[in-house]
């Protein structure tokens, strides 16, 4: 039991590596970005961004974690163990490129990957040998951490015994209840009052720092399920244009006092843009938090 345990946090502590090194890529290769940049900021951001790596990794991986954790052999020798490490390969594999093509993506689409990036795949199918010759170093990236995590993924050895008598039953189900909720608290990201969001990420004075922070793998599962937006005719066109060019002067005379009425323009009211979020007084200072 002690070493089913282990093992999944073993594995989970693999992939982080992985997601690790993705986001040192992803400074690295977009490192112009981020040279007027404090140190200080960089580092806060490489910290911060290991809450979105847990929460990212457990919710693409939560099932796989599960399953290991299961005292039966069957989930861990022969054909049925084999085919769920297939399945956590390529479903790992995949992300882990999605991540490093992003590396060379943000720089024309200004934020992290969503599932947007899936409208065009077409156009890549159709010029996908002359981007692999255009960006060979993520091309040779990608291979290397399909060689690497393939070649060094922690497996069980046959020596493990699944046997709960040794620890006792009880130890084994307040264990595991514990490694479950450790694990549903990490893909939460943390004890605070909503679940972590891609905008938690933007505390800082320069966008840059948000986009290091994030994970694509992150974004892709976070806005996965987010429909498009519908548009939504309040009144008809013609109607509203005739209310506009109306003559008001007759309407504005008739006024005994001059109205002091002033109109606020805002893109959202998400907490970057009224301080909530940021270290600074936002851009919206006035505003009550």
């Amino acid at each position: 039991m002690k070493e089913s345990i282990t093992l999944v946090f073993k594995r989970f502590l693999f992939v982080f590596g992985f997601y690790f090194v993705l986001r040192f890529i992803f400074f690295t290769y977009n490192i112009e970005n981020y040279r007027n940049i404090d140190n200080a900021e960089i580092l806060s951001a490489f910290l911060l961004g290991i809450r979105f790596d847990i929460s990212a990794i457990i919710k693409l991986n939560g099932i796989f974690f599960l399953i290991w954790l299961m005292p039966l052999r069957i989930f861990n020798y022969g054909i049925a163990a084999k085919l769920i490490r297939f399945l956590f390969y390529s479903v790992n594999i995949l992300f882990f490129i999605l991540n490093l093509v992003d590396s060379e993506l943000i720089n024309f689409t200004g934020q992290r990957l969503t599932v947007n990036f899936f409208t065009i795949t077409k156009d890549i199918d159709n010029q996908l040998s002359q981007l692999i010759r255009y960006y060979w170093f993520i091309a040779l990236m990608c291979l290397l951490f399909i060689f690497v995590f393939v070649k060094y993924f922690p497996v069980k050895k046959e020596s493990y015994l699944y046997d709960t008598r040794k620890t006792g039953f009880y130890v084994y189900v307040a264990s595991t209840l514990v490694t479950i909720f450790l694990f549903g608290l990490g893909a939460r990201g943390g004890l605070q009052n909503k679940p972590l969001r891609p905008a938690h990420a933007f505390r800082y004075s320069h966008s840059e720092l948000g986009n290091l922070v994030l994970n694509s793998t992150f974004t892709l599962l976070k806005m996965s399920g987010v429909g498009e937006q519908k548009k939504v005719i309040f009144i008809d066109e013609k109607e509203m244009l005739a209310n506009l060019l109306r003559d008001r002067k007759n309407h504005f005379s008739k006024w005994s006092k001059h109205q002091n009425v002033v109109i606020f323009i805002m893109e959202s009211f998400a907490l970057e843009f009224i301080s909530g979020a940021n270290s600074e007084n936002g851009y919206t200072p006035f505003f009550i938090n």
